[in-house]
């Protein structure tokens, strides 16, 4: 098994778990679109995964759609008591594969209804409300939805994606518990650095996803990389693990090589020079 203790642990909705998942995305075709190339190869990156040390597969209905989580049913079910799934509403395909909100009650039911289905669960332990403008309901509308599913047992706890440092400050400040943050971040997307600093002093497990760099930046994890003799993706990973205790990078592939390679980050540690150099 793939060694993750350099990346610790963290409490994910009172479940604690190695601080590594793995993002479900790249098991579609092109652009989070239709079936992947090779779905046994898929089948068996979800399998070496969980051998490998992880325990938090973050998903949707909408990667395909219907094409991710079927994936994960059939590499994990029966699922072990370990595995957390965490699942994302608020979007949805169109039928040309772009994307758009699908924010009102009964958007956000059926959703959480499909995830199960295709999960073949009856219960998702966390879900994040994904902010999408320009649906039906508005981001608290939304937000009372999840709350009723919640209390209605089909999900264990809320999360938020694709929001403002304010929303999650709105939402605490109602009372909400918030188990998890997950937006767009990595060495060359530094928007959220405050947002991700408020889940360092709350508490809360901060999912970053679309963690690409900028060109700059590739310059800066080439040379760390050669440096150490590893990747510049694996230097990204290992600077996300050392950028804040509540990171838990989702790094997601539909290759068995290049999970391998991502899992591997998880022992690598940056000198503060390396780390600065980044990001």
């Amino acid at each position: 098994m793939t060694d993750l203790s350099n990346a610790g642990t963290i409490s994910v909705a009172g479940r604690t778990v190695p601080r590594f998942g793995f993002g479900t995305m790249r098991l579609t075709g092109p652009k989070i679109f239709g079936e992947p190339a090779d779905r046994d190869e898929c089948v068996a990156v979800v399998r070496a995964a969980y051998d490998g040390g992880v325990r938090v597969f973050d998903t949707a209905w909408y990667y395909g759609p219907d094409v991710a989580s079927p994936i994960v049913k059939d590499a994990l079910s029966p699922y072990a008591d370990d595995v957390v799934f965490v699942s994302k509403l608020g979007g949805a395909r169109t039928d040309r594969g772009g994307w758009k909100p699908a924010t009102s009650p009964d958007e956000l039911r059926a959703g959480a209804e499909r995830e199960c289905r295709l999960l073949g669960v009856d219960h998702l332990p966390v879900v994040h409300l994904r902010w999408m403008p320009g649906g039906e309901a508005d981001f608290d509308g939304m937000l009372a939805t999840l709350q009723s599913l919640v209390d209605e047992g089909t999900i264990g706890a809320i999360g938020l994606s694709t929001v403002s440092l304010e929303q999650l400050d709105a939402v605490v400040a109602a009372g909400t518990t918030v188990a998890t943050v997950s937006n767009p971040y990595g060495p060359g997307n530094r928007d959220d650095d405050a947002l991700l600093a408020r889940c360092g002093e709350l508490g809360i497990p901060f999912l970053p996803y679309f963690s690409l760099v900028s060109s700059q930046q590739h310059e800066a994890l080439d040379t760390v990389a050669q440096e150490i003799g590893a990747t510049p993706s694996q230097v990204a990973i290992a600077w996300q693990l050392q950028r804040s205790p509540v990171v838990l990078p989702i790094p997601g592939t539909s290759k068995t090589a290049h999970l391998a390679e991502n899992l591997a980050a998880a022992a690598i540690t940056l000198t503060p020079e390396q780390v600065e150099a980044v990001g």
